[in-house]
């Protein structure tokens, strides 16, 4: 399976831990909902540091969010996200 689109973008604050909730597609045009929580991390190297650009996402509360996202945003912190 390979991302091919990035459709949405979101930023969700919620029991303290921001977590990014990205609507995308497959190649075969498939809808993925992808919930993390790292946006960043260190690398091998010593001081380098990767962080993801959140700046242009939007910053949405749980009311916000569709019903969809807000089911799977449910189920991923309740198996332990």
């Amino acid at each position: 399976m390979k991302i091919t689109n990035v459709e949405a973008k979101r930023v969700v604050r919620i029991k303290g831990k921001e977590l990014v909730v990205e609507e995308t597609r497959n190649e075969k045009g498939e809808k993925i909902i992808v919930v993390r929580a790292l946006s960043n991390a260190k690398l091998a190297k010593e001081d380098e540091y990767w962080q993801d650009d959140l700046n242009n996402v939007q910053k949405v509360t749980m009311k916000e969010l569709n019903d969809e996202l807000r089911k799977v945003l449910m189920r991923a912190l309740k198996n332990g996200l």
